[in-house]
Formats: C-alpha cells, structure tokens, sequence
C-alpha cells in the first residue's frame, strides 16, 4: 500500500502519469525486460495473481524468443538473397579481371567495407600483387607488393587461416608493413581513426594461391562476416581456375592443331555428323581448298550413296562407345564428284570442350586397282593353265 509504505519514492512518480491514485505496484522480470502492473487498491496482488503474471511473463519471454529467431531467419535470408545475388554477379563476369573486380565489390557491398584488395601471388617474385581492389588509389596500390608473413594479408597467406583484427591505432597498422609499403598505407590511414579489417586465404588444389581482405567497417568484423568472405573468397578461386582450365584447354587446342595439320594423313574431326575440323591432307584428299569448304557441312555430303548406311552403323558405334578399334572400308566423294576408296578409322575425344570423333582416313584406290589387276592375273592363268592341259591331253603341241 503506497500511501502506507513508499519505499522506493514511486507514489509521486507513478501519479504523474495516472490520474487515479495508485496503491499497489508489481515488476515481473523476465529475459527482455520487466512486466509492470499497477492497481488502485491496496495489497492487489496475492500469491494467485502473482502466480498467474509469471506464467504469463513465460509466455512473453518464449513469443519474444521466437520473435528474435524470425528475425534472425529473415536476416539470414536477405543475407542469402544476397550472397545468391553477389555469385551469380561473379559468375556472370567474363575475363578473369572482370570477375576478380566482380568479387571485391560484391565483398564491399556484402560486408560493408570502405576498402578490398583481392591479391594473387607470383611465385617469380614471391609477394602478394594486387589484382582487384575498392578504395585504394590504384596507381599507387600497383606498387605495393606483400610478402609472405607482411600484414595482415601476408599472415593469411602464410597461415592459410582467417584472421580478423579490431580497432587497430595507426602505429600499430603501420608497423605490419615493410618501408617500401607503409608510404602507401599511411595515407590510407590518415583518413580515419581505427581501423577494423579480415582477411580470408584463396585455395585452389590444396595450395593458397592469394587473399582477399577487406577494411574501413566501423564495427568489428564478426564470424558469419568471414563466412560470407570465405564464399566469395571461393567464388574468385573458382574463377582463377576456369581460367587456368581453359588457357591449359587453348594451349592443348593450339599443340593438337599444330599437330594434326602437319600430319601426312587426312584427319577429319566432326560432332553431331557434321565436319568440325579438317587437316590440309583431308581437304586435299577431298578434293577441296580449304577447310570452310567443309566444316559446318553433313559428312554424309561426302560419302558415296551406297556406302551410307555401313558409315551411319560406323559412327553410332563410336558415338555410343563400342569396339572402334576397326577400320572401314567405303567410298568419299571428292568436291567434283568423283568417287575414292577410302578406309577409316575413328575414335571418340573431346573438342573444344564438347564430345566429337576424330577420324583418320587413307585413299587405297590405287590399292583397289592393285587388287583387282592382281585377281584378274590368277584369273588368267587359271585359265591359260586349263587349256595347256588341254593341250597335253589332246596330244597338241601349240596353241
């Protein structure tokens, strides 16, 4: 009863807010804060009623707990969104510089940050080049190479571990770099009064080949803030081996052209029926000029009417793995019509990229001619034989 016993000196608060004169004040806490009830009467509140508001406090705190994992849920979904968004940019991005750029601005973007760096390392050299950056005075940033162990980049690098560094003065971020550094990162850090930066390394085939880091957030970079650093980190390194990939896939192309066209053999390779690359030997054989002549066209365009089929059963065989091992024998047409006798041999590889067939083929017309002079040879002896015996048994003496 407050007109009886004010301990706290609440009467006079609480009355300036309530007309009525208030008696009787309870506070039930809970984990986000207190449940307030006030009464006009005296002693208000027994052990029923006082029972009754801490089981519905319970309740508050569990709808408020539930409340906070939405929240939470909701965050971490934008935060998806987001991260979808940043990967499909990366993914998008052509030319390896592109997507590099793609990567730290999305980090910036992601995390917040004023300043990113993406750095790759040149084992020529040993130090860590920039490559792509946000915030930094380019000109000036392409003089800066990190070596292993400087900074905070070059202690990931050397690592291979995360690491995040708060409220750094500008004596103590100044001193994680060599002379021919701290010139550059000095003026960085002139334009501001702490520092808060992470850093994350770049694997590609169990060997860190960069880093990517970021700085100029106000509030210290937390745990989920490495982990989205880490995926886009993960996105640059994917890319960087795309491209690896296929600077190895154009220089294999490049040594296969060179190879094939200095072959003495006509060699053909086509897809999907159809000519994809022929050597000079295969154009000549063909009768043709050029390769344009012939790629892009059906091979069936160049094979004689009744040898169709036993190719088309040739090829399928190839195409659907079976013995390719055999040759065959059939007839090409040349640019001009005329037909050769041809014996081939394909086996499946992979061109450019995609599955194909390369086929290597031989004229053995002059063969076929050989062969056939040489059956109608023993087809005349055989018969100058019979009629020499003829001879004996007829008692001739000549014929």
């Amino acid at each position: 009863d407050l007109e009886r016993e004010d301990l706290y000196g609440e009467r006079a608060h609480i009355s300036e807010f309530f007309a009525e004169s208030i008696r009787s004040v309870i506070d039930i806490p809970f984990a986000r804060g207190t449940l307030a009830v006030n009464s006009t009467f005296a002693h208000a509140f027994d052990k029923e009623t006082i029972a009754f508001l801490e089981e519905l406090t319970s309740i508050m705190e569990e709808g408020f707990g539930r409340l906070q994992d939405l929240d939470l849920l909701t965050r971490h979904m934008r935060e998806a969104e987001t991260m979808a968004l940043a990967i499909a940019a990366v993914a998008g991005a052509g030319h390896i510089d592109e997507v590099l750029q793609t990567v730290v601005t999305q980090a910036a973007k992601i995390l917040d940050s004023e300043r990113v760096i993406l750095f790759l390392y040149d084992e020529d050299a040993q130090v860590l080049i920039p490559r792509a950056q946000i915030g930094h005075d380019w000109e000036a940033l392409r003089q800066v190479h990190q070596r292993p162990g400087e900074s905070t980049s070059g202690r990931v690098f050397s690592s291979g571990k995360p690491e995040s560094i708060q409220h750094l003065t500008e004596s103590d971020y100044l001193k994680q770099f060599g002379p021919e550094n701290r010139a550059h990162y000095a003026k960085i850090f002139s334009q501001i009064t702490s520092y808060n930066t992470a850093a994350v390394p770049l694997f590609m085939d169990q060997r860190i080949i960069g880093t990517l880091s970021v700085g100029g957030k106000y509030t210290p970079y937390s745990e989920r803030d490495i982990e989205r650093l880490e995926t886009l980190a993960a996105q640059a390194t994917f890319a960087f081996y795309r491209t690896e990939q296929q600077k190895k896939l154009s220089e294999s192309e490049a040594q296969y052209r060179q190879l094939i066209e200095r072959a003495p053999s006509p060699i053909v390779v086509y897809a999907e029926s159809c000519f994809l690359f022929l050597n000079p030997a295969a154009v000549r054989a063909l009768g043709g000029g050029s390769a344009e002549q012939f790629v892009g066209r059906p091979i069936m365009d160049f094979v004689a009417p009744g040898h169709r089929w036993s190719l088309l059963r040739h090829m399928a065989a190839i195409n659907n793995g079976r013995d390719y091992s055999s040759s065959l024998v059939g007839k090409f047409l040349r640019i001009g019509g005329e037909e050769v006798d041809i014996e081939i041999t394909g086996y499946p590889i992979d061109y450019l990229g995609q599955p194909a067939v390369q086929v290597t083929f031989r004229d053995i017309s002059a063969q076929i001619r050989a062969e056939k002079m040489l059956k109608l040879n023993l087809a005349l002896q055989r018969v100058r034989n019979e009629v020499l015996l003829m001879k004996n048994e007829g008692n001739w003496y000549q014929i």
